[in-house]
């Protein structure tokens, strides 16, 4: 699926009884697109970003395994650009490992 700017791709296998195998991906995302038209932030709060995710979710529905990359660039606020975002998520065994970092821009030239 194609969204003007940005691609979505959904591929794969989900079973609620057997493996899975599903990989979700999207490209260039606007930052503002999701917070405006899915979270119902106000457009006011003028959030810009570009997002890129890419999750890979494994295993059964008794025991998965989730991977899950998001990366934000060019974060702005007002037209203030305040850094970038990159996380990791892994799941499996019941464990959840979060790795979170923020390149802040505020006091860059």
């Amino acid at each position: 699926m194609t969204h003007r700017p940005g691609d979505i791709d959904i591929d794969g296998l989900f079973s609620l009884n057997n493996d899975q195998d599903l990989q979700l991906s999207i490209i260039d995302m606007p930052g503002r697109d999701v917070t405006v038209q899915l979270l119902n932030f106000p457009s006011e709060t003028g959030f810009k970003t570009k997002m890129n995710l890419l999750a890979n979710w494994k295993g059964t529905a008794q025991s998965p395994l989730l991977n899950v990359n998001l990366k934000l660039d060019s974060v702005q606020i007002r037209n203030r650009k305040i850094g970038a975002l990159s996380s990791n998520i892994n799941y499996s065994n019941e464990k959840m490992k979060l790795d979170i970092n923020f390149l802040d821009t505020l006091y860059q030239n």
